[in-house]
């Protein structure tokens, strides 16, 4: 087992999601033998930020080669390697009421714009949805209440700010930056007018917020920012006695209503990681805090935190399906009675599976990309990183996207030079396609759609989730775990309907079938057919297509055969 020393790294916000296009412009100047100095003036970075981010990238594809390599020697495999050694090791849930301490810090050559009080209201008001307590009480379903202090007063470092910047991490830190925050909480102890103990847990400082004046890396796209982080001091700092300051957030005071950058880092002290892959890719993008979601709506409007984030955290028990298909209520999961599903991978031991969550814009999430059902691939023996997202060739967590172009998984910056394909900003970070059943109305996700419900093996999971509904705030799929190949009989609906004597339930499917092959020649499996259609037409008798319905009810080519055995069961 690594120390905790060797392990510890420091984690980051991601770049705002405009750099995508900075980078890939910036590449285009480079080609084309333009003078450095027009770049920033043409839309691309300056050359020295892009070369402080490239070999960033080196050096966190180098690091994560190293982890793999000691985890191999250790164990044998990654598979092998117990989740104790990464980030997705389980902790105690995180609910009640966590205390935050917030110090202010300015430069000698960059002063602050807002003060103290104006933060009290930006990240400790409740009831205006516009700050971090109110982000954290609705994502958390109301378990989890975020209060705190705002110092006073701003501290003065004893430099100017380039003095506190690191163009590249050492080893995984930002020791610059660190000095930064030793500094400023230095200035808050001997000063001696703050009472540490309302922030302390076992003895240390549970939630330590630094902000200093000015931009950040993450928004500014200059490496002459600092980089907004959450990470450990070298060594532990006694503040008073007894207690201990250790783990920190750094985070830039401007743009000043980007709440977004503070739920992120705030997110990693209570037991989150990144989740995109370093380098630049968002992997599940604006769907989640901990990948881009953060910059949604320019950080005013955060993002929820995936399904499995909530899960991990303790604010939501996932309803865990073994059972072959059948029909299921999905609430949307910001609501009170909102329900997380998960069904798991055949022969991964349930460390490979699938979550499913209703996603709606509205509250914090209306600012997302798209509405609808979420289809989440978990596999958490790739969670040995600290960044377990940093693997493109093995993910721990991907978005299953509904129009099967699988976008937010690949290195867009790359392959855009590559294949020399214009990509729109939106197709880098989420779409309407992403969310089920989405623009492309792919209502099934089984062995034979795509994208498929294979596991990473590409072995069949026997996962199925078929007739998705549209998108709404209760949802429903046919959905569960196959027993039997999809060639044998299974129990659905229309077995159900067949063997019922129920004459209303088999008139509506009268009525439905040839309300379908009427309505202007309709072809009866076309995607395109409306439900709203479907009535009860008692003048018509026409034998009922038993055979047609009970195909559709398997393969969910619309939502009127949805309606229908809705309509069948209320009957009964």
């Amino acid at each position: 087992m690594f120390s905790k020393k060797t392990d510890r790294i420091c984690q980051e916000r991601h770049l705002h999601p405009s750099v995508y296009k900075k980078i890939r412009k910036t590449r285009d100047l480079i080609e084309k033998g333009l003078d450095p100095e027009e770049f920033p003036d043409k839309g691309g970075l300056d050359l020295r930020t892009f070369e402080a981010l490239k070999k960033r990238r080196q050096d966190q594809k180098q690091t994560m080669m190293n982890r793999e390599e000691k985890l191999v020697s250790q164990y044998g495999s990654l598979e092998a390697a117990p989740l104790t050694v990464g980030p997705c090791k389980k902790i105690e849930p995180v609910i009640g009421t966590r205390n935050v301490l917030v110090l202010l810090t300015e430069f000698k050559d960059v002063k602050h714009s807002h003060d103290p009080l104006e933060f009290e209201d930006l990240l400790f008001s409740k009831g205006s949805h516009k700050s971090m307590r109110d982000y954290y009480l609705e994502a958390s379903s109301n378990q989890l209440d975020i209060t705190g202090k705002v110092n006073e007063k701003w501290y003065s470092a004893a430099g100017n700010r380039v003095d506190y910047v690191d163009e590249v991490p050492v080893n995984r830190h930002y020791p610059r930056a660190r000095k930064l925050v030793k500094e400023t909480i230095l200035q808050a102890k001997n000063e001696g007018k703050i009472d540490f103990t309302p922030f302390a847990s076992d003895g240390k400082i549970e939630m330590l917020i630094v902000v200093y004046a000015g931009k950040g890396l993450d928004t500014g796209l200059d490496i002459n920012y600092i980089r907004p982080h959450q990470d450990r001091l070298e060594e532990p700092l006694e503040v008073q006695d007894g207690i201990w300051a250790d783990r920190y957030c750094l985070v830039s005071e401007l743009p000043f209503n980007d709440i977004g950058c503070y739920c992120h880092e705030v997110g990693h002290l209570l037991g989150l990681p990144d989740l995109y892959k370093e380098g630049y890719s968002p992997v599940v993008g604006s769907w989640c805090l901990m990948s881009i979601g953060d910059h949604l709506d320019n950080g005013r409007t955060p993002a929820h935190p995936s399904a499995w984030c909530k899960i991990h955290l303790g604010w939501r028990e996932p309803e865990l399906i073994k059972k072959p298909p059948e029909i299921q209520d999905i609430p949307a999961v910001i609501d009170d009675d909102g329900v997380i599903y998960k069904l798991e991978v055949q022969g991964s031991g349930g460390r490979e599976y699938f979550l499913l969550e209703n996603r709606q814009q509205k509250g914090f999430d209306r600012y997302l990309p798209g509405n609808g059902l979420l289809i989440w691939h978990v596999d958490e023996s790739r969670c040995v990183y600290q960044a377990p997202n940093s693997d493109p060739e093995h993910f721990f967590l991907t978005l299953e996207q509904s129009d099967g172009k699988n976008e937010l998984q690949r290195d867009m910056t790359v392959l855009i030079k590559e294949e020399g394909v214009e990509v729109a900003q939106k197709e880098l970070t989420g779409d309407d396609g992403d969310a089920f059943p989405g623009v492309t109305v792919n209502r099934n996700f089984d062995d034979k759609s795509n994208p498929n419900s294979n596991s990473y093996k590409g072995t069949k999971s026997l996962v199925r989730v078929n007739s998705i509904s549209d998108s709404d705030e209760v949802m429903k799929a046919h959905m569960g775990v196959q027993t039997q190949s999809r060639d044998e009989s299974l129990e659905t609906p229309a077995d159900a309907i067949e063997s019922s004597a129920d004459e209303t339930a088999k008139l509506v499917l009268q009525s439905f079938i040839d309300l379908m092959i009427k309505e202007e020649d309709e072809d009866p499996y076309d995607e395109g057919y409306e439900a709203g259609k479907l009535d009860i037409i008692e003048e018509e008798k026409i034998k009922p297509d038993l055979n047609l319905f009970k195909k559709g009810c398997k393969q969910g080519y619309s939502q009127g055969y949805i309606d229908a055995w809705e309509k069948f069961r209320n009957t009964k």
